[in-house]
Parts: C-alpha cells; structure tokens; sequence
C-alpha cells in the first residue's frame, strides 16, 4: 500500500465491501434467532443497512476513496452498536 496507493485502495474497498456483506448476513440471521425479543428489529435493521452499504462500496468500486470507505465503515459501527443497546433494553421488558 506503500509502494502503490490505488492498488492498495482497491484492495481494501473489496476487503470491507466483502466484510459488510458477511456482517450483514449473520446481522439478519441473528436478529431472526432474536424473534422473541422486542428489539430484535433494530439488529434486523442494521443487518440491511450493512449489506446496503456494501452494495454501495461494491458498484461504486473503482472510484471509492478513504473517506467514503471510512464513513461507511463509521456508519456501520454506528448502527450496530445502536441495534445492540436497543436489543438489550428491549431485554428488560422481555423479562418483566
């Protein structure tokens, strides 16, 4: 990444492209474990989200930039943490 920048952006688009898609999938299958629990939506949200932002990193491909893949990454993180509050505090009404 040194010696050739564009390679290595392109390297790392694909990298995170393909880790957002992977985290989206397992996010899904994971809020569908969660059916009974009331914040099981929010992960399920996020799950979309992830695999919508790797779409955009995958057809924006070749003109990706490290500030749009930092914002993606960013907005990702977000979400999940987000999805991961809201599932527990649904998890203390789930338990009353």
């Amino acid at each position: 990444m040194a010696f050739v920048p564009a390679f290595g952006l392109l390297t790392l688009a694909i990298f995170i492209g393909f880790i957002l898609f992977l985290e989206g999938l397992f996010e899904i299958l994971f809020a569908l474990a969660l059916k009974p629990f009331s914040g099981w939506k929010w992960m399920m949200l996020s799950g979309v989200l992830a695999l919508s932002l790797s779409f955009f990193v995958m057809i924006g491909f070749p003109d990706v930039t490290m500030l749009f893949l930092a914002i993606v990454v960013g907005l990702n993180m977000g979400t999940y943490g987000m999805s991961v509050l809201l599932l527990a505090l649904g998890r203390k009404k789930f338990s009353e």
